[in-house]
């Protein structure tokens, strides 16, 4: 008997005669690319990449114990070893679940493909409700197909199955959008590049240079064309792209000749300089790219990128390519480390010494780089974005014409510079109190403050997500008002919930997101209208408060949190917060604001609102009309293992440590965090990790 027929007979022999789903089905770790294999003594066991385990990190290949019983029924649903229940999620084809998708002929059979090969059962709630909206959109609603299966990536993603998340990112891409074209381009050269392809190499290159060629816009399908099928059209007939008239980002190309380091370094985006390295890595070399690397670097999270091109350039070196081990370590570049963009200044510093003066524009931009960090530029986790930024913004004038003016870059500009917030100082200048006046404004005033944009949304949900996993839904309609690439603008908004829900936190953790200065502002200690400035004759006189984050932020539409509204004194004697705030919430009285401090109006109607309160209801209707009121629920025992990974992070992030010195906590760590917090307050819960971490340093493990 063949191998093949006797793991086809134990699969027979093990199934169960119930096909009702076991108890604790829907509490299983999720196991996804798995397999069957036959063990060297016998029996049957289970492989594949799991998630959704406290005891192991999200997309961990893992090779279970002996199986002891299979689903019964026709589609494999789960498999319980001799520890462990497990949901089946995609099986292994040898192709990764990305390459499948794109060689399906149509779209809707590749979405038929991954829903069957996800599993219903494998989706959370949320999930759920959203993949069955599937067969309810109308045929010929391509945008309405793309953004159900753009819902569901991150979602997956969030979840810890990354290979699956890919499958439906490369469903929600559109051929005549760039950076969806990146992203199907991406998955597509890491498919090739390690070595996943199998046979249908040649099918999924030309499908490669389909979507390499929509990425650069050189391009263009119907918008009501199904965008999988398109692609084997237009890999069958190649078109003739006219790449001089591409409106896409310059991509600068260069002879064979030049380092590989210094190609990677002139791309526009990380992720184009990845794809170059995967695309010219030797095929001895490709071996250190495993499954999980592979998925890592494909994230959308930037520290699970960098993690991962840290670790491949550690094991590429170890086989002797120490010039793509440097490249490697290009891609783990932090724009805001300055030992990383000086160790990489030095290398290209090196490599480029008298070429031409894209090469030596690039150097100014790591230069720039070097020196600011990531302060002048709005591309904060991707270092070659920003150095593409500086040196058109700082290099150009010097080196020539060979990069884009300004206005072409990629960063999101507003028309006209900014938004001018303080006209002027009004008053004298020749008083104390005037030149103080003076003094403090004298960087902003008469001068346009830029509006910060939202740049990168599916990386903030998806960190958000992976954070505070007990408020998907809220993090959602918070994020439903920012646009990408435009100006962020946000409804005045009132998150409220019990004491310790961890409202604070997740405002400031949204404007870390976003890249946004927040200004916190205590209303628990404000018991008069002082939040709405005082006169400049009074020894105590101050400009508002919005005015304030403004200047701190040196940009017109800063995030000021209002921490504890509810605990406002409610005194009228001296007036009160709530009524100092009506003014700042309307946007046309906010537009010309009298500031008794400065003695002039001022433009503050961009500045965003977020307000925390325990009880909504104590504060004066006239105010809560103003507000979009979000309720917090209150986290469950469930969310357990990714609070307490998040709380670790947060700790480690504190104390200004290197995050791998604290690992998740352990089964037994966990277990006492679980018989101390029963759900309810995530401050609670942080009190009780910090207790367990600190009898962890007391007796540490080996």
């Amino acid at each position: 008997m063949s191998a093949d027929e006797e793991k086809q007979r134990l699969i027979e022999t093990l199934r169960a005669k119930d096909e009702a789903l076991p108890e604790g089905f829907e509490f299983a770790p999720v196991m996804d690319r798995w397999t069957f294999n036959l063990g060297y003594r016998g029996g049957l066991f289970l492989w594949g990449t799991i998630s959704g385990d406290a005891r192991f990190k999200a997309g961990t290949p893992v090779h279970t114990t002996e199986i002891q019983e299979i689903d019964g029924a026709l589609a494999t649903r789960w498999c319980r070893t001799k520890n462990t229940l497990y949901r089946l999620g995609w099986p292994d084809a040898g192709l990764t679940p990305a390459a499948t998708v794109a060689l399906a002929a149509t779209w809707p059979w590749a979405a038929s493909l991954a829903g069957l090969s996800t599993g219903e059962h494998t989706l959370s709630a949320e999930a759920r409700e959203i993949y069955k909206r599937l067969p309810d959109i109308a045929e010929d609603d391509w945008k309405e197909r793309r953004m159900t299966a753009a819902a569901l990536a991150p979602r997956l993603r969030i979840a810890g199955r990354y290979s699956v998340a890919d499958a439906w990112t490369l469903l929600a891409a559109d051929l005549n959008d760039k950076e969806s074209a990146v992203a199907a381009a991406g998955l597509l050269a890491t498919a090739l590049a390690a070595g996943r392809a199998g046979d249908r190499v040649s099918e999924i290159a030309a499908l490669l240079k389909v979507w390499e060629a929509a990425r650069e816009g050189a391009i263009k399908a119907q918008r009501s064309e199904d965008h999988i099928a398109a692609a084997h059209r237009l890999a069958k007939q190649p078109p003739e792209p006219d790449w001089s008239k591409a409106k896409a980002r310059i991509r600068v190309r260069r002879t064979s000749s030049t380092p590989l380091f210094v190609r990677m370094a002139l791309q526009r985006t990380w992720q184009e300089a990845r794809d170059l390295l995967l695309a010219e890595l030797p095929v001895e070399a490709r071996e250190a790219v495993d499954e999980l690397n592979d998925r890592e670097i494909n994230s959308v999270i930037w520290w699970r990128r960098r993690e991962a091109a840290r670790d491949l350039a550690k094991r590429v070196g170890l086989k002797g390519y120490a010039k793509h081990s440097h490249c490697f370590r290009l891609l783990a570049v932090k724009p805001d480390e300055p030992h990383d963009v000086r160790w990489a200044r030095a290398m290209l510093k090196d490599m480029i010494a008298g070429t031409g003066n894209v090469e030596r524009a690039l150097l100014a931009g790591w230069e720039q780089l070097a020196e600011y960090g990531s302060y002048p530029t709005p591309h904060s986790d991707d270092p070659f974005a920003a150095t593409w930024h500086l040196s058109a913004h700082h290099g150009a004038a010097k080196v020539g014409n060979d990069l884009p003016p300004p206005e072409d870059d990629n960063a999101p500009t507003v028309p006209g510079g900014g938004v001018v917030v303080l006209p002027r100082l009004g008053g004298t200048s020749k008083s104390s109190s005037g030149r103080e006046v003076d003094q403090e404004f004298r960087e902003i005033v008469g001068k346009n403050l830029p509006l910060l944009c939202a740049t990168d949304l599916a990386r903030a949900r998806a960190n958000l997500f992976d954070e505070f996993p007990h408020l998907t839904a809220e993090i959602d309609l918070l994020l439903t008002g920012p646009i990408e690439g435009e100006p962020i603008r946000f409804p005045p908004t009132l998150l409220a919930g019990e004491p310790g829900g961890g409202k604070s936190r997740l405002a400031r953790r949204l404007a870390e997101e976003l890249r946004i200065t927040l200004h916190r502002f205590d209303g628990s200690g404000s018991s008069d209208n002082a939040f709405g400035g005082t006169p400049r004759r009074w020894s105590s006189g101050e400009h508002c408060v919005p005015l304030e984050a403004v200047r701190r932020a040196r940009a017109a539409n800063p995030f000021l949190l209002i921490d504890e509204i509810d605990k406002a004194g409610n005194s009228r004697h001296n007036g009160s917060l709530d009524r100092a705030l009506l003014p700042f919430l309307e946007p046309e009285n906010a537009r010309a604001y009298p500031d008794p401090y400065v003695q002039s109006e001022v433009d503050l109607s961009h500045v965003n609102y977020l307000l925390t309160a325990n009880d909504a209801t104590v504060l004066p209707g006239p105010f809560r009309d103003r507000l979009r009121i979000v309720t917090l629920p209150r986290p469950g025992i469930e969310h357990l293992p990714q609070l307490t990974r998040a709380i670790v992070a947060d700790v480690a992030k504190t104390r200004g440590g290197d995050a791998r010195w604290y690992p998740m906590l352990d089964d037994g760590e966990l277990a006492v965090a679980e018989s101390l917090w029963r759900g309810g307050s995530v401050r609670r819960l942080r009190a009780i990790v910090e207790r367990i971490l600190a009898h962890r340093e007391r007796k540490p493990r080996n």
